[in-house]
């Protein structure tokens, strides 16, 4: 038959004198022994549980922040990422103040942090994927005119040219009046 550890509840051998994943002695324990081990951190499960709660909103906060970093190239991207980073670091911020030992504060800082450069250079970064499209657009426009424009006189060119060599001397000059160029 098998026992079971009094402190962190891990299965043993009967012959076993400590437990294999605390340390605790096993069989009959005085006070001061129980003590001891409470001091050292052999508390029982439950208690361990609830010294290691966490701050999700602040997890999220830095996660999300560092992520919209990362994202900086991209338009749009990093400012939402920024305002989700922002508004989860001030949560988590404020839910730390009202948990023991201000659990997760260091995280929602860095959220907070991260998510607000993230959302200036994001917003900057936008502009200037505007400003290129808006520039490119227009170059486009320009090359496209100047194409149609070059195509035209081309076009005039060659029927200027076969038309002189069809008419008399005197009527070019009606021509090249008519052309305008």
């Amino acid at each position: 038959m098998s026992k079971v550890c009094n402190f962190c509840g891990n299965v043993l051998n009967d012959d076993d004198k400590f437990c294999t994943k605390c340390g605790a002695v096993m069989g009959e324990q005085s006070a001061n022994q129980q003590n001891v081990n409470a001091q050292a951190g052999y508390n029982n499960q439950a208690n361990y549980s609830a010294n290691s709660a966490s701050n999700g909103t602040a997890v999220a906060a830095m996660i999300v922040g560092i992520i919209g970093l990362i994202c900086f190239w991209a338009p749009i991207v990093p400012v939402v990422l920024g305002i989700l980073g922002l508004v989860f670091g001030i949560k988590g911020l404020n839910k730390s103040n009202t948990m023991p030992q201000n659990t997760g504060k260091g995280m929602s800082i860095a959220g907070i942090v991260c998510g607000s450069i993230a959302m200036i250079i994001g917003i900057i970064y936008t502009i200037i994927w505007v400003i290129a499209f808006a520039v490119a657009a227009d170059v486009a426009d320009e090359y496209d005119n100047s194409m149609r424009t070059y195509n035209k006189y081309k076009s005039y060119d060659f029927d200027l040219y076969s038309t002189v060599q069809t008419i008399d001397q005197d009527d070019v000059k009606t021509i090249l009046d008519d052309y305008k160029f």
